[in-house]
Parts: C-alpha cells; structure tokens; sequence
C-alpha cells in the first residue's frame, strides 16, 4: 500500500482502489442474512427495556424544544433557499446517477470513480460554500445547534 506522503502516492493509492472488487457468494450472503436476523432480534429486546424507553423519550422531548426546532428552521430556510435548491437537485442528480448505474450484481468501479463521483463531488462543492466563513448559512447554523446541544434537555 502506497505511504501517501504525496500526491503520486495518493493517484496510485485511488487507482489501486479503483480496482477492489467484493462479490459475495450465495452462502456468504446467506451467512449475512442470518446475522442480521440475530442483531434484528437483539434490536427489538434492547428495544422494550426500561433504560432504552426512558432515552427514547427523552431524546423525543429534546427534538421537540424551540432550540431544536431553531436548528430545523434554518435547515427549512436553507433548502428553501437557491443555494438549497440546487444541493436538492444536485443530490437528486447524485440519486439518479447511482440507480442508473446500478445493476444485478452491483455497481462497477468505473461507474463510482466516474459519474457517480462527479455527481457527488457537486454535492461536496455545495456543502462547502454552504459551510465557507463568508456565507450567511455557518454562523446561523452554528448558533442554532450551540443552543440546542446546551439546553437542560440536552444535558
């Protein structure tokens, strides 16, 4: 495995890595499926003790505070927005470039080092100017979410 000291190391790296291919056997996939079954069940037991229902509610009483609902209303202004608007389409696109690819047996390399990447790389570019000092969004986001991890039902 390449050291990644440098950008050279990097490239070889990704091209090594766009190589990986996992299939799964029938019977791995039958071994999967059961151990799915087992946590499924572990799930549902965690589920009906008293620990997890208190959490439960209160995690349910804190999503239901102004401070919360702050966070959620930026959110909703955001998307609402023309910047939001184009991440929606641009994860929309990100969506639609991953059905097309997807097929019986899986999505191939070329299609995720290709299209599938270049549509999420436009989803990362609009996280980052979302998220970039200047913009209007970090700071009210920020505020929102510093409110909302310090009121008494966060704690």
């Amino acid at each position: 495995m390449p050291d990644l000291d440098s950008s050279d190391d990097e490239e070889e790296f990704e091209e090594l890595a766009s190589t990986l291919q996992i299939k799964v056997t029938v019977e791995g996939q039958k071994k999967v499926e059961g151990e799915l079954k087992k946590f499924h069940v572990s799930e549902e037991k965690l589920k009906k003790t008293a620990a997890f229902k208190k959490f439960w509610a209160d995690v349910k009483a804190w999503e239901r505070t102004k401070e919360v609902q702050r966070v959620a209303n930026v959110e909703r202004a955001y998307y609402a927005s023309t910047e939001g608007q184009k991440l929606l389409k641009d994860w929309k696109r990100f969506g639609k470039a991953i059905k097309k690819s997807l097929k019986k047996d899986g999505i191939s390399n070329k299609e995720l080092n290709g299209r599938i990447a270049n549509k999420l790389e436009n989803v990362v570019d609009h996280y980052d100017k979302a998220f970039a000092s200047k913009n209007k969004w970090l700071p009210m986001y920020k505020k929102a979410w510093v409110e909302a991890l310090k009121n008494k039902e966060a704690l």
